[in-house]
């Protein structure tokens, strides 16, 4: 659709583009490119080839420019046209033979000769209608684009602009808004391939505009993106009042929208929970939690309203979205209690009081609740509820089948990103078995979490394998946003999990402590059973089977 490159699902606004290769010039071929194919002003070639037959737009034989060529053609080129101020065949000329050279070369992926062809053949254009005329549109776009296929993003933004330019200080009729709002959406997918979010922030007011003069019901299915882009260049330059007007405004529209059953391919769903995390953000960002914790209560009660609190897909939003969500902006209380709802919706689908609409296994639900556990502990530990965190994770271990995928912990500042217990066999020969095992821990500070101080310290403690044991303590600095944490060479592991606590303080000294964290470790080989490499295949598949059931 026009607007994939701008398409946001899930908990993310942070656009993936901008870590992709530059997009081949030719391709894809916009829609409104290609109705230009057969009646190309001027010359003006199209994506696909150039026109078909230029004795069609001679004026010596009454015939006129078909449909959309118009768009690009605006009032003042129609009206060089009908005064014989402009010679068509001229220009065809002149313009052709460069054009079909420059996309030969394109084709071949020679972008530097076709950037040549494409100025020699640009300089002829505002030689023979005039360095104003709106002809001139689709030459520079077709230049901009291969000067953004070789990464020469500078030139290639000063063709955007000059494509711009035609349709700016006139009025535009409908035909030539929709013209000009597909070149802004290139200009805006433009600037984040090009890692240049900032610039989009005019574009994307021009291109909202424009959509508003028209009020096309098929545009403006693109203003709540369009909107919440906007607000989130505001948010990360600081202008909150500024990104709060966008956001809300895309959510307005969005209602309307969703009213007039005019949302296409949108999911007023995955756009309310988008916008409302960004809202959130812009929220806490000011110190208004209050606010915030109203926006996540509000949506909460929507869902709960619509699905009922017994279903399966009212338990995903708040244990995925809205919990979540809540716990990255601070809201602990309101984020236990909302796990404690989805704990609650769960065990009346494992017993079978509940209506549930969406099929789901025993296994995954029963995965489900370890998760919502794992975190709702997190949520404890942040209210200063420890102890009962603690309970609840040993909890947990005491009681989970072995072979379950063990979920990562998120906590203020760090979230887990592997944990295990790790045999390596590096040393083993066809003749002598050697398993050196160790339990590891590998913790980061993400982006959403909370920013861990310069010369912060870890120390870990892991639930010793040797039963009756003193916990293995190991201890290493927070550095460059990661850190990872293993112990010593141990002799036995058993099927299971084992229990690490993490403690983050501010510094070596260890004398403020800023946070603990909770991870469950799986350990699905038992060492009293392996003594051969074979034993350990068996033992491996053996676990994989059991997941698999």
């Amino acid at each position: 659709g026009p607007l994939a490159f701008l398409f946001v699902r899930s908990s993310s606004f942070i656009l993936s583009m901008s870590q992709a290769p530059p997009p081949p010039p030719l391709e894809p071929i916009p829609k409104w490119i290609l109705a230009l194919s057969g009646a190309a002003l001027f010359g003006i070639f199209t994506f696909v080839g150039w026109w078909n037959d230029a004795a069609n737009l001679d004026p010596s034989k009454n015939k006129k420019p078909k449909g959309p060529s118009r768009v690009v053609m605006g009032a003042p080129g129609r009206e060089q046209i009908e005064n014989g101020e402009i010679d068509l065949k001229e220009v065809a000329q002149h313009v052709q033979p460069l054009m079909s050279k420059a996309e030969q070369a394109v084709r071949a992926g020679r972008y530097a000769e076709a950037q040549q062809y494409f100025v020699m053949a640009l300089s002829n254009l505002e030689r023979l209608v005039g360095p104003e005329n709106p002809g001139i549109m689709v030459t520079c776009m077709q230049l901009a684009r291969v000067c953004e296929a070789q990464q020469k993003f500078d030139e290639a933004e000063k063709y955007y602009v000059r494509a711009l330019n035609v349709f700016e200080n006139r009025p535009l009729d409908n035909e030539e808004e929709e013209a000009y709002q597909h070149v802004l959406e290139t200009v805006c997918e433009f600037c984040y391939t090009s890692k240049q979010e900032t610039k989009a922030k005019r574009f994307l007011h021009l291109w909202m505009e424009s959509i508003e003069r028209v009020q096309s019901p098929q545009a403006r299915q693109s203003l709540p993106t369009i909107a919440s882009l906007l607000g989130k260049i505001h948010f990360d330059a600081g202008e909150y009042a500024e990104a709060e007007q966008a956001i809300l405004k895309g959510i307005r529209v969005m209602d309307s929208l969703e009213a007039a059953g005019n949302t296409g391919a949108q999911s007023p769903e995955d756009f309310n929970l988008n916008t409302i995390m960004y809202l959130s953000k812009i929220y806490t960002a000011q110190g208004r939690l209050e606010d915030s914790s109203k926006l996540y209560r509000d949506l909460e009660a929507k869902y709960r309203t619509l699905y009922g609190v017994q279903d399966f897909r009212y338990a995903r939003i708040v244990a995925n979205m809205i919990a979540p969500f809540s716990f990255d902006d601070g809201l602990y209380q309101d984020s236990l209690e909302y796990y404690d709802r989805v704990l609650e919706s769960f065990e009346a689908i494992q017993n079978g009081t509940a209506t549930n609409s969406v099929p789901v296994t025993p296994a995954r639900l029963a995965l489900e609740v370890m998760e919502i556990k794992n975190q709702r502990a997190a949520s404890l530990v942040e209210l200063g509820r420890i102890h009962e965190a603690r309970e609840v994770v040993q909890n947990l271990i005491s009681n989970a089948a072995p072979g379950r995928n063990t979920p990562m912990t998120r906590s203020r500042y760090m979230r887990t990103t592997d944990a295990t217990v790790v045999w390596d066999t590096t040393n083993s020969t066809q003749d002598d078995f050697v398993a050196d095992k160790y339990l590891k821990i590998e913790l980061t500070n993400a982006p959403t979490n909370k920013k861990i101080p310069e010369g912060a310290v870890v120390v870990a403690r892991f639930e010793n394998p040797e039963e009756g044991q003193d916990p293995i303590v190991v201890e290493a600095p927070f550095e460059d946003d990661k850190v990872s944490l293993r112990t010593p060479l141990i002799d036995q592991t058993k099927r299971g999990y084992y229990l690490v606590e993490v403690e983050l303080y501010k510094d070596s000294s260890k004398a403020e402590l800023l946070s603990h964290h909770f991870q469950m470790i799986q350990s699905i080989l038992d060492s009293r059973r392996i003594h051969t490499r074979d034993d350990m295949m068996k033992e491996m598949f053996a676990t994989q089977m059991n997941m698999d059931e």
